[in-house]
């Protein structure tokens, strides 16, 4: 509940830039956002006002979701579905599990991972 408050925090709080408005160096960093990943999320619009850490969370992401490691990605994801369940983030729950879909290709193993973790 706590993560989701926060949430909602942050967009009344703050402007959020839209890609419509931005300029300069934002402009750019939602331009590549858009090319690599074919949208942008949220959780990078709330951070348009400072562009510089979208780029740190975009290394971060990648580095921790896409690197070699031990852990497939698809582990990675059904972890990432874990986390954000306990954290009640409603926004990472829906991000991760799509991922974890083009993966799984089965939306009740998703469903029944989600419950299963349930707090």
């Amino acid at each position: 509940m706590a993560a989701n408050h926060l949430w909602k925090c942050i967009f009344l709080c703050n402007k959020i830039i839209q890609p419509n408005e931005s300029e300069g160096a934002l402009k750019e960093i939602y331009s590549q956002l858009e090319k690599q990943r074919g949208q942008i999320a949220e959780v990078h619009k709330i951070q348009s006002l400072r562009p510089e850490s979208i780029v740190k969370h975009m290394d971060l992401y990648m580095e921790i979701m896409y690197s070699k490691f031990e852990l497939s990605r698809t582990q990675r994801e059904m972890m990432a579905v874990v986390v954000s369940k306990t954290n009640n983030c409603n926004y990472c729950i829906k991000h991760h599990a799509s991922a974890l879909q083009m993966y799984w290709k089965n939306e009740n193993k998703i469903e029944r991972l989600k419950k299963k973790f349930s707090v």
